[in-house]
């Protein structure tokens, strides 16, 4: 396909939009969808988000449901309402692939958003939002969200369509104004994690607009106005909530959505330090991060300073996209500088403007003639795309773990999940498909004739490594970390008794295992406030027998505050570290003393 490179910097191309736009729809399809299941829940952030969702589906409460009999939920419901639905839709039953489903869909509604965004923009075109949409979804933080059941990724996609949204109806009528799309999706936003759904947006077009010259008053009091009709619909669902739930919901609504930002949390969450948020946007961004620091060779001039006067003349000059696109980057930058609670997912939301800027810089690079540069970034991921296949075909015919006795941890997990399951076609295929791409884009990387298709094979090479990674690597090396190990222990056992957790660490639950039992385990002794425990200075209800997980380290604790009480069988001790608790986990059989010795005399 004929494609050349225009003086604005637009790549152009005789593919027409819709065509294009169908093609991306197809890519992201292929990337999200099939493979969303096969890798079980191995972290504890995603079954402690599935399990909200288990526990409305099991209650019927759909407001304030607890989960783990103790744990109302961190935050508003929106994710739980939408994998309930997609569990509805793939079975009736919550699964890994009905949890991570909706985080995939939004991946996908955002990057198409974005497509129709800038294809549509003068200066832009149909094939550098195409490259743009392909490199936000080919970043590592990006493609990781996507492929999460956690709320992040929902949130990113509200966010960043209600920018556009804004944006789209502010060149339509020459101003900023309440656009009720916008409005609409800044709900949802807040229905997913709180006001910062509705924040974040507003003054990322605030900030914007002031920039192209618009009336300060203006632009100030129809965000305000359109910040505020976003907060209307989720104040009913926080009232309905606060109903059920009462002080303890407020306490928590209060610390999660105002603490984290104010740094006044009871409990010290994700505390990093300012440049945190650098290193992960350099991390995130990968493998762009690459050329972006290639691009450094081929500056020439640094520019002088200017005055303030000049540099806002400059500013307004600039392309109303790129504009934006800069901006929407340094606010959501800066925004999440500020609370001392950091953690790499916050910054979802520059992605999709980092990547379009990333492709103004590359398509730029091109126009310039910087051959080399271009070249060598080509090379060097279609190489690192090539190793990894080959590396993927070596440890899948080799029994790597066990003719190297050294090899132990991550790496022996990762060469013993690759050599056990067998491949399938569809493995096959993915491994010569990503070959075949590395090699090809190799091979034209450094032809002064073929400086686009290396551009372009640079992003399909990475491409394909996800694929690969999604379905042939990531299930065969993270289900071994997976506590589903626990309970399949725990329902072999068949004694059919209530199962328990105890964790001395106040935050900590076995999640995982909760989750494939059915959000059956409960806290063996409820910290005070919770749903199983009295509100007052009295010790809760302690059972009277049944299982209970615990780790190795923990266990004598437990036996020093409960162990006088109880009879205790071990039935089991796990052969590597939990999941969700970073310690050996074990499962002991309780059961009261009393009740014993009462049984024993009979």
């Amino acid at each position: 396909m004929e494609q050349r490179i225009n003086n604005d910097g637009r790549l152009t191309s005789p593919l027409p939009r819709r065509l294009a736009g169908l093609v991306l729809l197809a890519i992201l399809a292929v990337t999200f969808l099939p493979w969303l299941g096969d890798t079980l829940f191995n972290t504890k952030g995603e079954p402690r988000e599935a399990l909200v969702a288990v526990s409305m589906m099991n209650s019927g409460n759909y407001v304030l449901p607890e989960s783990y009999g103790a744990d109302i939920p961190y935050k508003p419901p929106f994710l739980a309402w939408l994998i309930a639905g997609a569990s509805h839709l793939t079975g009736g039953e919550v699964t890994e692939y009905s949890s991570r489903l909706p985080s995939a869909i939004a991946t996908i509604a955002m990057v198409m958003a974005g497509f129709c965004f800038f294809s549509r923009r003068r200066g832009c075109g149909t094939m550098t939002a195409l490259a743009a949409s392909i490199v936000t979804v080919t970043t590592v933080e990006v493609y990781r969200a996507a492929t999460a059941c956690r709320v992040d990724m929902l949130l990113t996609a509200c966010i960043v369509t209600a920018i556009y949204a804004m944006t789209i109806y502010r060149e339509r009528h020459g101003h900023t104004g309440i656009s009720w799309i916008a409005v609409g999706l800044m709900t949802l936003g807040v229905l997913t994690k709180g006001p910062v759904g509705a924040v974040i947006p507003c003054l990322v077009v605030w900030v914007y607009s002031l920039l192209r010259g618009d009336s300060l008053w203006r632009s100030t009091w129809t965000m305000a106005v359109s910040g505020t009709l976003s907060l209307l619909a989720p104040a009913v669902w926080y009232y309905a909530a606060w109903q059920e739930g009462g002080e303890r919901f407020l306490r928590l609504a209060l610390e999660e959505n105002f603490g984290r930002m104010t740094g006044t949390m009871s409990y010290a969450s994700h505390v990093n330090p300012w440049w945190y948020n650098i290193v992960t946007i350099v991390a995130g961004m990968l493998p762009y991060t690459l050329l972006a620091l290639f691009a450094l060779f081929t500056v020439r001039k640094i520019p002088k300073p200017a005055g303030w006067s000049t540099i806002m003349q400059k500013v307004r000059e600039i392309n109303p996209d790129t504009l934006l696109s800069c901006t929407a980057a340094v606010v959501i930058f800066v925004f999440y500088c500020i609370p001392e609670s950091k953690r790499s997912v916050y910054l979802l939301p520059m992605y999709p403007f980092m990547a379009y800027l990333v492709t103004l810089l590359a398509t730029a690079m091109a126009r310039q003639g910087h051959i080399r540069v271009i070249g060598v970034y080509a090379c060097l991921i279609a190489a690192t795309g090539l190793i990894a296949a080959w590396i993927v075909w070596g440890l899948h015919m080799t029994d790597a773990a066990s003719q190297l006795p050294d090899l132990s941890g991550a790496v022996a997990d990762m060469a013993r999940g690759l050599y056990d399951r067998p491949f399938g076609v569809a493995d096959w295929v993915l491994l010569a498909v990503c070959i075949i791409t590395c090699g090809a884009t190799m091979c034209v990387a450094f032809r002064s004739d073929r400086i686009k298709q290396a551009m372009w094979g640079a992003m399909a090479s990475a491409l394909s490594v996800y694929w690969v990674l999604g379905a042939t690597v990531l299930p065969r090396t993270l289900n071994a970390k997976s506590d589903i190990v626990l309970a399949h222990e725990i329902e072999k056992s068949g004694h059919g008794l209530p199962v328990y957790s105890f964790n001395a660490v106040k935050m900590l639950r076995y999640y995982t295992t909760a989750f494939y039992l059915g959000d059956k385990v409960r806290l063996f002794a409820p910290e005070k406030g919770s749903s199983q425990s009295v509100e007052s200075t009295a010790a809760p209800e302690l059972p009277h027998e049944g299982l209970l997980i615990v780790n190795t380290q923990e266990m004598s604790e437990w036996q020093t505050e409960y162990g006088d009480s109880y009879a205790v069988d071990t039935l089991y001790v796990g052969k590597r570290k939990s999941c969700d608790c970073r310690a050996v986990p074990m499962i002991v059989r309780f059961r009261d003393r009393h009740l014993s010795e009462a049984h024993h005399d009979e």
